[in-house]
């Protein structure tokens, strides 16, 4: 997004909401001739970044093999479709970054909070009892390591609940020495 503000000399990080601004205020705008005079001298975010008139200056041959300058107004087509995209632009980048910040708080409060992960392993495992994986004490006696790979193994319900029975008889001494 910054480069984009950048390249566009610093008009793009306020793109989105201008484009917004001027489309609601030029929808609400009276019908019939009457508009509000500081409307009519808004000027279209998109229409300012890019321009669909500009001045060209034509340099030809005149008859006798001297340069010649014209001055002229060219249309430049394309601006119609930078414009569309570069608004799409700006909403896609504006949703990636939300959902970026949203993954990285995802991300950050599992590993730093016990109870996230437990309450994360007991969503995704609905073959185990809650006296199960209370017996685990899963803030204390499992890591963000082993909590990553019992959340692996929540995919098969049949595997989990056996490892996770061996892993609370072992922790609680009960586990049988002879099998």
């Amino acid at each position: 997004m910054y480069l984009l503000d950048a390249f566009l000399e610093g008009q793009f990080r306020h793109y989105g909401p201008a484009v917004i601004s001027s489309a609601l205020t030029s929808t609400n705008a009276p019908k019939g001739g009457f508009t509000n005079p500081l409307l009519q001298q808004q000027v279209n975010p998109m229409a300012r970044l890019f321009p669909k008139l500009a001045k060209c200056t034509l340099h030809t041959f005149g008859p006798g093999g001297s340069s010649q300058t014209h001055d002229a107004l060219c249309v430049l087509p394309l601006n119609v479709v930078n414009e569309k995209i570069f608004v799409f632009l700006w909403f896609w980048l504006v949703f990636l970054a939300i959902a970026g910040a949203l993954a990285l708080f995802y991300r950050v409060t599992v590993l730093s909070q016990p109870w996230a992960r437990r309450i994360l392993l007991r969503a995704s495992a609905r073959g185990l009892s809650n006296a199960t994986i209370t017996s685990l004490q899963l803030n204390h006696f499992l890591g963000f390591g082993d909590w990553f790979v019992l959340r692996r193994l929540a995919a098969d319900p049949l595997i989990l609940r056996a490892l996770a029975d061996a892993l609370a008889k072992a922790k609680t001494g009960d586990l049988d020495t002879a099998a």
